[in-house]
């Protein structure tokens, strides 16, 4: 059984007794907290739900959301929706991502070039503002973030604005989040080496779109200088290479390099300790994965019996030297943007500042 920890809305997130980190060899990789706030003018529940990101990612965990409310209207006796059917016979296949043993080696010599471009650059920290208030945490909060509502318009100005520049919206996200990072670093004296973003991209197959439990997600990393950032043709050049992503499935090459260490002697383990930072922020954005729920009432919000899902908010990871991870969400006609960070690094006030920075690019950008 998962671990649940229910209580008041005043009793603080506590953790099982193995701490904050989830250990797949000893748990389900499944953790949930709630918090009942005792109010009659507001009988709202918070749900935290922590996932071991190797069993699951953003999209599965949606749709473990939209089957924990299904589930639950049943037990009322109400006539439910019907569950994904499941093909059990493409799980021990989810990690070809479709490719036969001929594409895979096919793909060598791209994967080789993708991954040499990642390692032959050096990733610059979010750099860390003198001014903030001295930080005295030695261990993260492990849900330290913040979360901005922005206008519902602002969404319609960025698809717009995509359009009208033969762009996607993430080309538009990643295009505001460079200049953000750039910005922010270049105030607090940071001016050497690259801005690099990571941005996650899924590999979900056709067939895999109804799997819940399952990782089928990876990252792709995006180099910028401060003078591309500032150049004009910034967003063009953020254009064509997601469209060679996007066209050539990049986000394969991740998991092919980490198989690659995996066959080494300590391969991993030596990655992914090396003391250098790897991004310096993450990027994820699902789009409006929930906005054909069955559940979805007419103000947009999925509700079945006393339940409504009045919003939620993605929490993506922050390894260790990638101070913050931003995550945008739509749902039910809105749009938010969730900052999480690393705690002993940042500070409340300037993730605050950091994320208010973002938000004013995205709101700032209707006037384009």
């Amino acid at each position: 059984m998962p671990y649940i920890s229910w209580a008041t809305a005043e009793t603080p997130i506590d953790h099982p007794p193995d701490g904050f980190r989830q250990f797949i060899n000893k748990d389900i990789g499944l953790r949930l907290w709630l918090r009942e706030r005792q109010d009659a003018l507001d009988p709202s529940t918070m749900l935290l739900v922590q996932f071991h990101h190797s069993v699951c990612d953003g999209i599965g965990m949606l749709q473990f959301i939209e089957e924990l409310l299904i589930h639950y209207g049943r037990l009322h006796g109400l006539e439910t929706p019907s569950l994904k059917e499941l093909d059990h016979d493409i799980f021990p296949n989810r990690g070809n991502f479709g490719l036969t043993a001929a594409e895979w080696k096919s793909r060598k010599w791209r994967d080789f070039k993708r991954a040499w471009k990642f390692f032959k650059a050096i990733a610059q920290p979010l750099a860390l503002p003198p001014q903030q208030n001295k930080i005295t945490a030695n261990v993260a909060d492990l849900f330290a973030s913040e979360r901005v509502v922005l206008s519902h318009s602002v969404l319609d100005h960025i698809r717009k604005l995509a359009k009208a520049t033969g762009a996607t919206v993430n080309d538009i996200l990643l295009h505001e989040l460079f200049a953000t990072l750039s910005r922010w670093n270049l105030d607090h004296g940071k001016k050497r080496n690259k801005i690099r973003i990571a941005l996650a991209t899924s590999l979900r197959s056709a067939a895999e779109e109804k799997l819940s439990s399952v990782n089928v997600v990876s990252m792709v990393f995006l180099d910028r200088s401060h003078k591309q950032i500032a150049a004009s043709g910034l967003l063009k050049t953020i254009v064509e290479e997601t469209e060679d992503i996007k066209n050539n499935r990049m986000g394969i090459t991740l998991p092919r390099v980490m198989r690659r260490l995996g066959r080494l002697p300590y391969g991993i383990s030596i990655f992914m300790g090396a003391p250098v930072c790897s991004a310096t922020a993450v990027l994820t954005n699902l789009g409006p994965t929930l906005s054909q729920s069955p559940l979805k009432g007419p103000d947009g919000k999925l509700q079945i019996a006393d339940i409504q899902l009045e919003s939620y908010e993605l929490m993506p990871p922050v390894r260790p030297r990638t101070r913050a991870s931003f995550a945008i969400n739509y749902y039910a006609g809105q749009l938010s943007v969730t900052l999480r960070y690393d705690s002993t690094a940042l500070n409340q006030s300037s993730a605050r500042e950091l994320l208010a920075r973002f938000s004013k690019r995205l709101a700032e950008l209707q006037m384009t």
